[in-house]
């Protein structure tokens, strides 16, 4: 009867004892918590330069500028009001190598503070850097790095990535607004669904060719436009997607989650806007021996939202004649895709290979290896049928 009540007391003072917290953390004051990096083509300097002709220097050519985006974890005085409203919540710091793990590693030598990326949202690599080289090398570090979490997203900067990571809005952090304007896919077809490490790494492995992201940087403003290309074989970039071909892409894939089409009046030439409410794409591969082609059924439903007509109200189109008219845009969308990826890059962009894989497997296991190379050659026939809904709030 007496040790019974002697046991209870240990077993809850061991307890208390597991509730003391993570003893081997370390306060979020003595660390430098980074939230974005950019990577660079890597510049050679005068005396790098002279070092290796001279033969002084085994130094590789495949060097490359990583920028971190750190988030500020020391402010003003309280006393310093105006000093504490001036103070960038974030700074960038760069260092130059060939070895990223080697890049980091140096920061130890420049900062008092240990950096680390357990809160790291974002990978912007630069479109020079990324036609130069592998994405699976450039990014191997990122994967085995566990500080790095897997669902950390990359995209593509078309200039310099680092200019990607700064901004003039006060108060802003350029990593979290990145991240931010991925979530906007339903209000814009520009936006394509974010592709995460681990995703990407997906992609690499499989051999298939993809897009990512374009990402925009001029004067402190950043702005999603248009994909990067990245062909399967080579894991390299070959080129990018404008707007309008990104946006082709999307209606033949059926991923877009809102946004709108503009057209024009044929008669009137003014402007007039459907926004789309939903999206579908149906898309069947077919096989005749080993010819491919593919038929690709697209619908949406929206709303008119604007129709800038209305000098001439007895003389408008009716529903169907609009209709017409923007569906004849989206089919002048998809012929640009089309012809990007068919006849310029001669890539898969579209996923069009997974049809294949799933509803022909045996054919695909002969051309999966040169499948580039193979959808190039598949016609691809497709109908659209948009059809207006509502006609927003306005009462005739």
């Amino acid at each position: 009867m007496g040790l019974y009540p002697n046991l209870k007391r240990v077993v809850v003072i061991l307890w208390l004892l597991l509730l003391t917290g993570c003893w081997s953390s370390n306060e979020i004051e003595d660390l430098s918590v980074y939230v974005g990096i950019a990577l660079d083509k890597g510049r050679e300097t005068a005396e790098e330069q002279q070092l290796r002709e001279q033969g002084a220097t085994d130094e590789s050519m495949d060097r490359v500028t990583a920028t971190l985006q750190i988030i500020s974890s020391k402010s003003s005085s309280s006393g310093d009001q105006s000093a504490k409203a001036n103070q960038k919540p974030f700074m960038n710091t760069a260092g130059t190598g060939d070895s990223v793990f080697e890049i980091f590693r140096e920061f130890a030598s420049r900062r008092d503070l240990p950096v680390i990326g357990h809160h790291m949202k974002i990978v912007v690599i630069s479109g020079g850097l990324a036609r130069a080289n592998r994405l699976d090398d450039l990014l191997d570090f990122f994967y085995r790095d566990n500080d790095i979490r897997p669902s950390c997203y990359v995209v593509v900067s078309r200039g310099e990535a680092r200019k990607t990571l700064e901004t003039k809005v006060p108060g802003s952090i350029p990593a979290f607004r990145l991240v931010g304007m991925m979530d906007n896919r339903n209000r814009t077809l520009e936006v394509i669904p974010a592709v995460s490490l681990s995703k990407l790494q997906g992609y690499l492995q499989s051999g298939t060719s993809f897009i990512l992201q374009n990402v925009l940087s001029a004067q402190g403003e950043i702005k999603f436009s248009g994909a990067a290309v990245i062909k399967g074989k080579t894991k390299k970039l070959i080129g990018y997607l404008n707007e309008g071909e990104l946006k082709g892409i999307v209606w033949l894939k059926g991923s877009g989650k809102g946004g709108l089409v503009k057209a024009y009046d044929r008669d009137s030439g003014r402007a007039m806007a459907y926004e789309i409410k939903s999206m579908k794409s149906t898309i069947k591969s077919r096989a005749d021996g080993e010819k491919l082609s593919f038929d690709v059924n697209i619908e949406s439903e929206g709303r008119l939202i604007e129709l800038w007509n209305h000098a001439n109200l007895f003389n408008r189109p009716s529903t169907k004649q609009l209709e017409a008219i923007f569906e004849q845009k989206v089919r002048l969308l998809i012929d640009q895709a089309i012809k990007k990826m068919q006849q310029q890059y001669r890539v898969d962009a579209a996923d069009f290979g997974s049809h294949v894989r799933i509803e022909h497997p045996r054919l695909w296991q002969s051309v999966k290896k040169d499948w580039d190379s193979v959808f190039s050659q598949s016609p691809i026939h497709y109908k659209v049928q948009l059809k207006i809904t509502e006609f927003g709030s306005l009462i005739n």
